[in-house]
Formats: C-alpha cells, structure tokens, sequence
C-alpha cells in the first residue's frame, strides 16, 4: 500500500538525517 511506502521512506529518511549529524559529531581521526 501507498501508505506503507510513505511511512519506510520517512522512517528511512528520518533515520539518515538522525545519523549524518550523529557521524559528523564524532571525533575523526
């Protein structure tokens, strides 16, 4: 359904903008 596609997308999409600012927090070395 289109529902379930609208809710993995956002999901996905909330998940990498929760990780690229978790990434670019860390430390690099």
């Amino acid at each position: 359904t289109q529902g379930a596609w609208a809710a993995a997308t956002v999901l996905g999409a909330a998940l990498l903008a929760a990780r690229r600012p978790a990434y670019d927090r860390l430390p690099r070395r």
